[in-house]
């Protein structure tokens, strides 16, 4: 569906901060390592789901059916394998093509400033 950022605070700083907000989450690449480490807790979180409170699973499914878009723990759990650090880097570099910025700015700020 997207990504929402929302900066605010003083306005003649909110402009670098939101460059180099940009510029550091385009140019992020996945540490090996960590990786392993944040989907191995992911499958631990997958094969759990089964162990949770019948409540848990009713409101997990209430949620899933209600939803436009999205997959069972058990669909997950069926395709984790193909979740590898080559298929992430390029799903990132696919999203960033895919990219645009909309932005509404208000309070102390022109138009040349903010069209900057």
């Amino acid at each position: 569906y997207g990504v929402y950022l929302n900066v605010s605070g003083f306005h003649h700083r909110l402009q670098f901060f939101l460059k180099l907000l940009l510029t550091q989450l385009t140019a992020f690449h996945v540490d090996p390592q960590r990786f392993d480490v944040l989907r191995e807790v992911y499958v631990r979180q997958l094969e759990n789901f089964k162990t949770y409170q019948p409540v848990t699973h009713a409101a997990y499914y209430l949620d899933y059916i209600l939803s436009e878009r999205g997959w069972t723990q058990a669909e997950k759990l069926a395709v984790i394998d193909e979740l590898t650090l080559p298929t992430v880097d390029e799903f990132i570099q696919k999203l960033w093509q895919a990219t645009f910025v909309e932005a509404l700015f208000y309070g102390n700020v022109n138009r040349p400033r903010a069209q900057a």
